[in-house]
Formats: structure tokens, sequence, C-alpha cells
């Protein structure tokens, strides 16, 4: 089609990736790669759709400095309640923003509410494991810990008093210099487990993974 000088032309309206409302709210899981996850459920809630994912936080000390990261339990799916229906073709072709989402027959599928509300519980599950597994391996005084690098690497010690860096240790096998109590660092020792300890901490992966209080 030619256009002359001064014609008035039609406009082409851009499609969006909602349409128009819904009778009732769906859930959907709309498939993204790893690295654009956060980005997605952003992008959503900005637009009114609630979205999330099964995450759990990492927290590692660095320098002295606690470092929080957010990792998917569940890598891909960021689960998105829609209120407005979703158009997959401008999401996944025009946008770039999706790879599929989870369907049956190459239809998308709803997901059960049921099921919305099990993952929900997963990132709860996952951070009252997390916790318990902190718990199990923090250093206290009367603790019997192990020495993992150094001179003194493979030997164990009752932990007689503790700092914010250091632990003091009465060495079962002796010490060094003929020194049976010495000063350690935290980073270079760790909490010998019991197996009483380890049965318990399966025990609550299990009640956390059933549901259970």
């Amino acid at each position: 089609m030619t256009y002359s000088i001064g014609q008035v032309v039609p406009v082409t309206r851009r499609r969006g990736i909602l349409g128009e409302e819904l009778d009732a709210p769906v859930w959907y899981a709309p498939i993204v790669k790893a690295q654009d996850m956060r980005d997605f459920r952003d992008d959503m809630r900005a637009l009114g759709q609630f979205a999330f994912y099964p995450s759990m936080l990492n927290r590692q000390r660095i320098r002295g400095k606690l470092i929080e990261t957010e990792r998917p339990i569940v890598t891909g799916h960021v689960y998105t309640r829609f209120t407005r229906r979703p158009n997959w073709d401008v999401m996944k072709f025009e946008r770039r923003m999706i790879l599929g989402a989870s369907h049956v027959n190459g239809w998308p599928v709803a997901i059960h509410p049921d099921t919305i509300r099990h993952l929900q519980g997963m990132t709860v599950a996952a951070e009252r494991l997390e916790a318990a597994k902190r718990d199990m391996i923090r250093i206290r005084e009367g603790d019997r810990v192990r020495i993992t690098k150094g001179p003194l690497s493979g030997m164990s010690g009752d932990v007689e008093r503790t700092s914010d860096g250091s632990v003091w240790l009465n060495m079962i096998e002796g010490g060094i210099m003929g020194k049976n109590r010495i000063e350690v660092s935290k980073t270079l020792v760790v909490r010998e487990v019991t197996d009483e300890e380890r049965a318990a901490l399966i025990a609550k992966a299990a009640e956390l993974d059933m549901g259970e209080e």
C-alpha cells in the first residue's frame, strides 16, 4: 500500500501485554529465563497482577558484612494472578518477556489455588529449615568443634568462650607448644553435630515438607 503527502492514514494501536478484564482472576505460570524472574515479577506487580516465585534468602558474611541474595526454589516459573487476559503472543514474541507458559497441548493451563497455596508455603518452609540449620551449627560455649584449616586441622576442642570473631578452645588432643587452651578464628572451626541433631533436622525437614506446623 502506498500513501500520498497529506493523506490521513489510520493509526495502528500497539497491543499491550494485557487485554480485557477477566470475569474472575486466574493463576498461570509464565516461564521466563532464570536471570529475568525478578524483573518479570516486578513488572507484573507494577501492572496490578500479583506475581511470585518460591524463594529463599542466602545469607553470607563477606569481609564482615552480611550479604543476602534471593534464590528461587523453583527456577523459571513465575506464578502470576491475572485479573486481565494475558496476551501471550505479545509477551513472548514482541516483548520477549517470557519463553512460554505451563501448558497442556499448547494451551496455557490455569493453576489451581490449592497448588498456589502450597507453592507460597515453600518459601516459609525453606526459611524455617534454613533457620534450623543455622541454629544447629551456631557455636556456643560448651560445644565441641573441629578445626578445619591450619596446622591444627582435624583436631577437636571444647568451646570455653566465644566472641564476635574468635573462640577459645580447650584442646582434647593437645594444643600448640604445650598450651591446651588456644584462641582460634571462628572461620577455622565447625561445630561437631551429633547424630541426634541430624535426625532432628531430618524430621524437621519432613515436617515442613508435609506442611505441618
